[in-house]
């Protein structure tokens, strides 16, 4: 029998707020300095606790007629009849610009929006190297006064925005002003890593000139971008995962923390070798100006991936992880409203592709468990949602992710409490591959990387003098589906509405003398920090640390595995393989 995700979605969104919204006054410290989002979930209700400082992708393209100028997306995957839905603002701006590596599905959709008055330009950055991709995620948005950069783990498809865990970066930029004797911007790392990565796609040339008519100077983060190609030279520590080790070599450690642990948390595993995990990509992991690299970390690496019986009880049911044959699809928006006729197709539809053979033995140690180890209701809900260890926002466990982060943490030496405390996080679109984030060959001397990636970094080192502006206006509740914040829906829609602002500012140009603030993985309850020290609060969706698998009970996801059982949706895992998950959303 069929499940009525329509009619389900939207009894989800009607939900009255969980437990977890009750937390919002004691969880205030984190919404004042948050480097990164988590998204929306539809299924955890419009006023959800789980949904608490969240955001959807139409807080990010948002704007009024006049405001918004122009648009650059650059995704694996889009669904640009869905966005345009979700994000109306898109027919009034002047140009939108795509890249992308989807096929002639997106120029249809893209003539179908030309019609209502933007110029929208399509293009198919060039692979080199076989089995590459466009795997970049990016929003670039142009306003009068300002630009918005936003990189993020989310396919511009509907299940990703709104049903699966993704994490989001996104910060305002204002316009470079006209120097009249004064000095111009003194860091333009973000703006040059933007326009190098731009150019290599050898599409879009003008954007590269727009993007220089900012200010990016309170950036928050520092780009890691992958472009394909055999790098060599200085080129070689400019892409993938020497782009992040060069980054990482020039910040120290914060002082006093030890004990220190890797987490990589992704949605996709390539074939590795030990060398290259352990020896290679490990000693990226663990570079500080602090000390020197050894050959071989032997500092501990947890890999979180879900375990079977974690996406056959998921807001999905198997459809999270496995592909799925159905006989029509309809692009349907947040609310569940089909905003096109259906139309014969096959949609594979995965979010977890890791096929078996690349689950190798000397994984197995590693693995831990996607999300916590509390209990979970379907509005959101988590029995210890109080308890300090908990992520926050809490009891999101069971949305499966197609987040992908990278971090490094560790404990204070005198710190009885055993907090762990974030020596650097990353989000982005790179999955753990050679493909994503490259391969040292020819001793050393060369850096081969196949796709597109892109992501962002961010430290105590990174973050220093920076906060953003106050006040921080809350989200808009909107009507054309569920909020994207826990704390919107208990005040009154402004009237008219009003753009959020991301934009942050330098506290003090005098970095010398300042205290580096302290990045600590949100939870309900703020850490203890001395006295004119920051806490500042990062959203990452699993316990630190995470929680180990259990051999004899606990299996991995494999997208080519037999799985027996029926899901929370009453459905059995279908039998057809495909290899990647589609446009739109599936009735079945």
């Amino acid at each position: 029998e069929k499940v009525d995700l329509t009619k389900r979605d939207e009894q989800r969104s009607s939900l009255p707020a969980s437990s977890g919204s009750q937390t919002a006054a004691s969880t205030g410290w984190l919404w004042r300095c948050q480097p990164f989002y988590l998204n929306a979930i539809v299924d955890y209700g419009r006023a959800g606790g789980a949904n608490e400082g969240c955001l959807s992708i139409r807080d990010i393209i948002e704007g009024e007629s006049g405001q918004v100028q122009e648009l650059l997306l650059a995704n694996f995957m889009i669904d640009l009849d869905w966005m345009v839905s979700e994000c109306p603002v898109m027919r009034k701006m002047q140009r939108i610009t795509i890249l992308t590596g989807e096929g002639s599905a997106l120029d249809q959709s893209a003539g179908r929006l030309r019609k209502t008055g933007p110029r929208v330009e399509v293009y198919r950055p060039p692979l080199p190297i076989a089995f590459g991709s466009f795997h970049a995620k990016m929003i670039l948005l142009t306003f009068n006064d300002r630009i918005r950069v936003c990189i993020h783990t989310a396919n511009f498809i509907y299940p990703d925005w709104w049903r699966k865990n993704q994490a989001i970066y996104v910060q305002d930029f204002p316009r470079k002003q006209p120097q009249q004797g004064s000095q111009p911007p003194t860091d333009m790392e973000m703006e040059d890593e933007l326009v190098a990565f731009l150019r290599a796609t050898t599409k879009a040339g003008d954007w590269c000139d727009k993007i220089r008519q900012f200010d990016y100077s309170t950036a928050i983060g520092k780009i890691v971008a992958s472009v394909p190609g055999a790098h060599k030279g200085s080129d070689i520590n400019r892409w993938g995962h020497m782009r992040l080790r060069d980054v990482l070599s020039s910040q120290p450690d914060p002082q006093n923390l030890q004990d220190f642990h890797l987490v990589c948390q992704f949605s996709s595993l390539g074939s590795l070798s030990d060398k290259w995990l352990l020896e290679e990509f490990a000693g990226t992991m663990v570079s500080s100006s602090s000390h020197r690299r050894p050959a071989r970390p032997s500092v501990p690496m947890h890999i979180v991936l879900p375990t079977v019986q974690q996406v056959r009880t998921s807001i999905e049911g198997w459809a999270a992880g496995r592909s799925v044959s159905i006989d029509s699809i309809s692009h349907l928006d947040s609310t569940g409203t089909n905003i096109s006729a259906a139309c014969p197709c096959v949609l594979p539809w995965s979010s977890i592709p890791i096929p078996s053979k690349n689950l190798k033995p000397f994984l197995q140690p590693m693995l831990h468990k996607w999300g916590t180890h509390t209990n979970t209701s379907r509005a959101g809900a988590s029995s210890t949602s109080a308890c300090p260890s908990v992520p926050h926002p809490p009891g999101r466990s069971n949305a499966m992710p197609h987040i992908k982060t990278f971090l490094k943490y560790g404990y204070r030496k005198d710190d009885t409490d055993r907090s762990p405390e974030l020596a650097w996080a990353f989000l982005g679109s790179h999955n753990l591959s050679k493909a994503a984030w490259g391969e040292l060959q020819k001793n050393n001397s060369q850096l081969s990387i196949r796709s597109y990636e892109l992501g962002v970094v961010v430290s105590p080192s990174t973050l220093q003098q920076l906060s953003p502006l106050l006040p921080h206006p809350s989200l808009m509740t909107r009507s054309s589906g569920p909020s994207s914040s826990a704390a919107a829906a208990a005040a009154s829609p402004p009237s008219p509405p009003t753009v959020r602002s991301f934009l942050w500012h330098k506290t003090s140009d005098d970095t010398t003398n300042a205290p580096l603030p302290r990045l600590y993985p949100a939870t309900a309850r703020p850490p203890k920090t001395p006295s004119g020290c920051r806490a500042i609060g990062v959203p990452v969706p699993y316990p630190l640390p995470p929680v180990a698998y259990v051999q004899v009970r606990d299996e991995p996801w494999c997208v080519d595995g037999k799985h027996s059982g029926v899901d929370d949706m009453g459905q059995t895992c279908p039998s057809q393989l495909t290899r990647f998950y589609g446009n739109g959303r599936a009735d079945f």
